[in-house]
């Protein structure tokens, strides 16, 4: 709530007009406790561990322009990019079914509203938040297939597989599906998370194949081997067992290779 909002809807009615200040400045003051002493320091400038009464002295004495920040593009914070950081790492640990902001923000060091101020909505954080797992998920598989120099398309499936299905990074695996799942239900909340949670695995896939074979067809082997793993980790994540799934990724594979092979090889 704006200090202006606060002034016009006090409950201070006194007649005399000093009494009446004296009674909305004690108001602000109390509104100024619920805010967290680093953002208070931080937007006005205050040490930490000034009494409410002092904060709100020096508040009210800087100048400041108001605006309505729904309508205003706010720059991109370190506060707001820490904040981000520990949501993922809190999503990844705790997944996304009964998420509620006001654990999420005492886990993170801050409160629930802050976490509205700089995300919009709950929905809107979960999506960035998943942005963020995807990109460092795709990050890795890059490293693992250091862009497909010296590795065949099975071998570089593979290594992914086992980065993947590993028990460090099962949980990145966890999540995708569940929020996959939320989000196919909730397509218009989650649009900007739909966009490429899975184009853009086949996209890299596609760049890792035989530079001989055309634009198209790269496109259509990547996805049938994007659809293949997605679909093993699946079944795995639902079993448990690794090693069936794993075997079934070895005749996959098999088949990938020869089926290259068989596209790229001239036609007579």
């Amino acid at each position: 709530m704006l200090i202006a909002d606060k002034v016009r809807n006090s409950r201070c009615r006194m007649a005399d007009e000093h009494s009446r200040r004296r009674c909305i400045l004690r108001e602000l003051a109390g509104l100024l406790l619920f805010f967290p002493e680093n953002d208070i320091t931080r937007h006005f400038a205050i040490r930490p561990g000034t009494p409410p009464e002092l904060r709100l002295h020096f508040a009210l004495t800087v100048t400041r322009v108001s605006c309505n920040s729904r309508y205003m593009k706010r720059p991109e914070s370190q506060r707001r990019l820490d904040l981000l950081n520990a949501s993922v790492e809190y999503i990844l640990n705790h997944g996304i079914a009964d998420l509620s902001l006001r654990p999420l923000a005492a886990n993170v060091g801050s409160k629930a509203r802050l976490l509205i101020y700089h995300f919009g909505t709950k929905d809107s954080l979960v999506t960035e938040a998943m942005i963020v797992v995807r990109d460092r998920a795709q990050q890795a598989f890059a490293d693992v297939v250091q862009d497909g120099r010296g590795h065949t398309s099975s071998q570089i499936i593979h290594a992914f597989w086992q980065w993947a299905t590993s028990r460090q990074h099962e949980r990145y695996l966890r999540l995708f599906f569940e929020i996959h799942g939320l989000a196919s239900q909730k397509s218009a909340a989650y649009e900007r998370y739909l966009e490429g949670a899975v184009t853009s695995w086949v996209e890299m896939m596609a760049a890792v194949l035989p530079p001989k074979l055309s634009k198209q067809k790269r496109q259509a082997l990547a996805t049938l081997a994007v659809g293949a793993v997605v679909g093993l980790m699946l079944d795995y994540l639902s079993s448990g067992d690794k090693k069936r799934t794993s075997d079934a990724l070895d005749l996959f594979t098999t088949g990938f290779d020869a089926l290259l092979k068989e596209r790229i090889a001239p036609r007579r």
